[in-house]
C-alpha cells in the first residue's frame, strides 16, 4: 500500500463512518468483513487505529500490519481512495458487484430447488411403496410358498426401519432449510482481489495512478464475476445429475427390482 500521511487519519474515520452509513442504509459493499451490521467492527478497527496512530507507529505501518482486524476488500479500497482514486466510483464499483454476488447466490438457491425437490419426492414414492405395494409383494410370495425376493427383503428393512430414516430426512430437511437462510445467504466466491494481494492490484496500489487502480479494480471485478457465473452454472448443474439423478436411479430400483424378480419366479 502506498504511504499514507498520518494527517489522513480524520479522513480515514470519517470513511468508517460512511461506511457504516451505507450498511445501514442496507447498501451492500462486501469489503470482506465478517456477516453482520457493520458499524461495531468499524468501531473495533477505529479504536485500534486511534490507539496506535497514538503511538509510535505511522498510518503505513499500521495498515501493512497483518494482525489489524482490516480486511482484504477494505484495505484495497482505503488504499486507492487515499492514492487519489474517485470514492464514489470505486463505492459504486464494489456494490454493482455486491449486486452481483447476490443473483448468484439467488441463481444457485433456485438451481439447488430441482434435485432436492425430486430427492423429497423419490423419498416420498419408496413410503408409498411400503405402505401400500410391499403388502402385495409379501401375500403374492405367500400364495407362491416362495421366500421372499431379495429387492423385497430390502423393502422390507425399509419399512422396519422408517423411523429411523424418517428422523434423518426430517433433521436433513430442517438444516437445509436453515443452511439456505443463513448458511447460503454468507455464501461467496472470495474475489481474486483477495488472494494475498494479487501482484496486479499491489502494482497498481503502489506506483500506478488513480486510473490505473481503477482500471485494475474493473478487471478483478470482471474476473470475479466469471468466477460467481461458473460456481452458479455448474454447480446447480451437478446437483441434478448426482443428488436429482441419483434419488430417481434408487427410485426406480427400488420400484422395478421387485416387479420383475416376482416375473421371474412367476416364469419359473
Amino acid at each position: 500500500m502506498a504511504a499514507m500521511p498520518d494527517d489522513r487519519l480524520a479522513d480515514v474515520l470519517a470513511l468508517g463512518e460512511q461506511l457504516a452509513a451505507l450498511d445501514e442504509a442496507g447498501v451492500a459493499l462486501d469489503l470482506g468483513f465478517a456477516p453482520g451490521p457493520l458499524r461495531p467492527q468499524l468501531d473495533v478497527l477505529a479504536d485500534q487505529l486511534s490507539r496506535r496512530i497514538g503511538g509510535t507507529e505511522s498510518l503505513t505501518d499500521v495498515f501493512a500490519d497483518p494482525a489489524l482486524q482490516a480486511p482484504a476488500g477494505y484495505r484495497q479500497l482505503l488504499g486507492a481512495w487515499l492514492s487519489g482514486a474517485d470514492l464514489s466510483s470505486a463505492l459504486e464499483s464494489r456494490r454493482v458487484v455486491c449486486a452481483s454476488r447476490e443473483a448468484h447466490r439467488s441463481r444457485m438457491s433456485l438451481g439447488l430447488f430441482y434435485p432436492v425437490l425430486v430427492a423429497v419426492l423419490a423419498c416420498v414414492g419408496v413410503a408409498t411403496m411400503c405402505r401400500y405395494l410391499l403388502p402385495i409383494f409379501e401375500s403374492t410370495y405367500a400364495q407362491l410358498n416362495e421366500p421372499v425376493s431379495a429387492a423385497v427383503s430390502r423393502l422390507q428393512w425399509v419399512r422396519a426401519s422408517a423411523p429411523l430414516w424418517l428422523v434423518l430426512a426430517l433433521v436433513a430437511l430442517v438444516g437445509g432449510v436453515l443452511w439456505a437462510r443463513h448458511g447460503f445467504a454468507g455464501w461467496r466466491v472470495v474475489p481474486a482481489r483477495e488472494k494475498s494481494n494479487p501482484p496486479l492490484l499491489a502494482w497498481a496500489t503502489t506506483s500506478g495512478s488513480a486510473g490505473d487502480l481503477q482500471a485494475v479494480d474493473d478487471f478483478y471485478d470482471g474476473l470475479d464475476r466469471r468466477r460467481s457465473n461458473r460456481w452458479t452454472t455448474y454447480g446447480p448443474l451437478l446437483a441434478v445429475v448426482f443428488i436429482g439423478g441419483g434419488a430417481t436411479l434408487l427410485y426406480c430400483l427400488t420400484l422395478f427390482l421387485p416387479l420383475v424378480e416376482l416375473l421371474g419366479r412367476l416364469a419359473s
